[in-house]
């Protein structure tokens, strides 16, 4: 399902996207995040997603984004955006505003089938406690549950592709 008054598209990310991927990321975590974590945990994801750490950990995997086409004023707004390192998917997070309308199906599904191209049989991740009924409904199973001091509750899932 698409939003009907939002024209889209898919890219892989670039190192310059760093700053836009920090402010989306940022936004995720206070907006979304903050009601099922700890302050604690918000403010640890809120340094490691850094752009720093963003531009550097796009060296190591692949980063899909997906953007708003341009509207009047000419700017794209970055809507979401998902990693793929190895078999793992990493750090998806879309827009407040824009939960719920198909847009983290449709980067899961680009990661899932670069993941087939690339002779994968199973993905995994450590799924958020928000992000878990977004996998759950996309096939995914928890494997464990797992409490980390810094990133909080998660759960390990997994899924045949």
């Amino acid at each position: 399902m698409t939003d009907p008054l939002t024209t889209y598209h898919i890219r892989r990310a670039e190192l310059k996207d760093a700053e836009a991927l920090e402010r989306l990321i940022q936004e995720v975590l206070v907006v979304s995040n903050s009601a099922d974590y700890t302050e604690h945990v918000i403010d640890f994801m809120k340094a490691y997603y850094c752009r720093e750490n963003i531009r550097n950990k796009m060296k190591e995997k692949v980063t899909w984004v997906i953007e708003e086409e341009p509207g009047v004023a000419g700017e794209k707004v970055m809507l979401g955006t998902i990693s793929l390192c190895g078999s793992e998917i990493q750090a998806l997070f879309i827009s407040a505003d824009c939960q719920g309308r198909g847009y983290g199906k449709r980067l899961l599904e680009t990661l899932e089938a670069e993941a087939q191209a690339r002779g994968l049989e199973k993905l995994h991740m450590h799924a958020s406690v928000t992000a878990k009924r977004f996998y759950e409904k996309m096939g995914y199973v928890v494997l464990h549950e797992i409490d980390d001091p810094d990133f909080g509750p998660s759960y390990y899932m997994e899924r045949s592709i």
